[in-house]
């Protein structure tokens, strides 16, 4: 058992189980409009709905969020759930070991995106800012993970204590931060 069988029980998958480690086997095609980045943690709602396991009551809340959209997961979410869907796993437009790549992680890190052990997760952001889009559109990131959309919104420049109400509600439609030239729009989602 592991990541590449579960791969081949996910629906609709047309993939052969993907050699992990080799990033050039597992993207798929761009990012779509109709599709958005999700982290781990929405990834095994999905996963969860797809076994038809029961749903926890925050694995609804996050699917319920998805709504309409087609969830892609860059490959750390991949490593951390196993669950893949048909169009794979989001294209980045650098090499993670990348001077451009290196120093946007290192500011994920300085800004505890993620907390202090984060590692997974500060990857899985710097993934997202680097996705390859069509048309170039900026690209969408939902998450369920507090310690990184808190820490991305401070990251954005807003001041949490002042917003006076949860990031998710202040920003139902998400918010845009930008860090070394590239833009994300971080979609907070509560469990």
């Amino acid at each position: 058992g592991g990541a590449s069988d579960n791969l081949l029980n996910a629906p609709n998958s047309p993939r052969a189980p993907p050699v992990l480690g080799v990033a050039k086997e597992l993207p798929g095609p761009k990012l779509a409009a109709d599709e958005i980045i999700v982290d781990a943690n929405i990834a095994i709602a999905l996963d969860r709905r797809a076994k038809g396991q029961p749903l926890k009551v925050e694995d609804q809340a996050f699917i319920n969020r998805l709504g309409a959209l087609n969830p892609r997961q860059p490959e750390q979410a991949f490593r951390e759930t196993g669950y893949a869907n048909a169009n794979g796993i989001l294209p980045i437009s650098t090499g993670r070991d990348t001077p451009e790549y290196v120093s946007l992680l290192t500011a994920l890190e300085a800004a505890s995106v993620g907390r202090k052990k984060g590692t997974g997760d500060r990857q899985i952001v710097a993934d997202a800012f680097f996705a390859v889009t069509a048309g170039g559109a900026t690209p969408r990131f939902m998450t369920g993970d507090a310690g990184v959309y808190k820490a991305l919104a401070r990251m954005a420049g807003h001041d949490l204590q002042q917003l006076g109400k949860p990031v998710y509600e202040v920003f139902p439609d998400g918010f845009d931060v930008a860090v070394g030239g590239r833009t994300l729009r971080v979609i907070p989602v509560h469990k």
